[in-house]
């Protein structure tokens, strides 16, 4: 919740300095995150957040409609998390290893409303990238290209809204539009759901925050807040969410061994071609004094 307040600000103060191109940033009145975070520490994030829209339910209701509406979102919020407890508890029940056990390898927050953010979500920290490891399999193309000194690989896969989630046998629902849905649930009983229903079409927005510079990707935004963080920012508004949705990451590695003996082989190359000019400077200069004895 906090990097996403801190994403809020970044944005925000863009919009504000950008000039003529405020026109490429999203409006955040209506929004859907998904974020991941990848501390310096080890530690990863990952963040669901719903925004509310408080200014646009109280202006269509009442105040016992905005409160009502809070609480319905944050029981359909309440069962995602909870089918993610369970997905993650099924994974730890087949292969059991008591560091990566729920509540010590991975905490999930509650699901709670953010006053300051006019926002419902929860928080899923993973204690480290071998707890991350452990809770999943990401399922993502990698490809090298052989580089030796300098190797680049790249990381290709869904745009998160836009995979698929079984709701039934032989049924399936983009993630981004069940979540979609959940919103929607929420204002299903109030007196206005009508007009909230034919204007919903919130930004879904990925935002995955790394300390490492030697990532490059094709996001939408790339920003880096005051702690370090660099966000690459994916966004797509929901009547645009198609299978078609993807992204991509490369990953810049030096390898320092490999350019450590390229510097020793240098060094060692260089010497010995000093040493010769020297050897022959040197026999020149006895032949020289050889001819005028003679």
């Amino acid at each position: 919740m906090k990097k996403f307040m801190l994403l809020l600000t970044i944005m925000f103060s863009l919009f504000c300095f950008s000039g003529c191109n405020s026109s490429a940033l999203p409006k955040l009145d209506d929004y859907i995150l998904l974020g991941l975070d990848i501390s310096s520490n080890g530690q990863i994030m990952q963040t669901l957040d719903f925004s509310v829209n408080s200014q646009r339910i109280s202006e269509l209701g009442e105040e016992k409609d905005l409160e009502s509406f809070k609480q319905t979102l944050i029981e359909g919020v309440e069962e995602l998390r909870y089918e993610f407890l369970m997905n993650f508890t099924l994974l730890y029940l087949q292969n059991p290893v008591e560091e990566f056990k729920i509540n010590r390898g991975l905490i999930i927050s509650a699901v709670t409303y953010n006053e300051r953010q006019d926002s419902v979500g929860f928080d899923m920290l993973f204690t480290s990238i071998q707890s991350w490891n452990y809770y999943h399999n990401s399922g993502q193309i990698e490809a090298s290209d052989g580089a030796v000194l300098l190797s680049k690989n790249t990381q290709q896969g869904t745009f998160p809204f836009s995979a698929k989630q079984q709701v039934g046998e032989d049924e399936s629902i983009y993630v981004g539009d069940r979540y979609v849905q959940i919103y929607l649930q929420a204002v299903k009983d109030l007196s206005f759901n009508a007009q909230i229903d034919n204007s919903y079409s919130p930004t879904l927005i990925y935002d995955y925050a790394t300390f490492s510079k030697r990532i490059h990707s094709d996001s939408d935004l790339k920003l880096t807040d005051s702690l370090g963080h660099k966000h690459h920012i994916w966004m797509v508004n929901h009547n645009q969410l198609t299978a078609e949705n993807t992204i991509s990451m490369t990953t810049y590695q030096v390898n320092i061994g490999l350019w450590y003996i390229l510097c020793v082989v240098i060094t060692f190359i260089v010497g010995v071609v000093l040493y010769i000019f020297y050897e022959r400077k040197k026999i020149a200069k006895v032949f020289k004094r050889k001819y005028k004895n003679h």
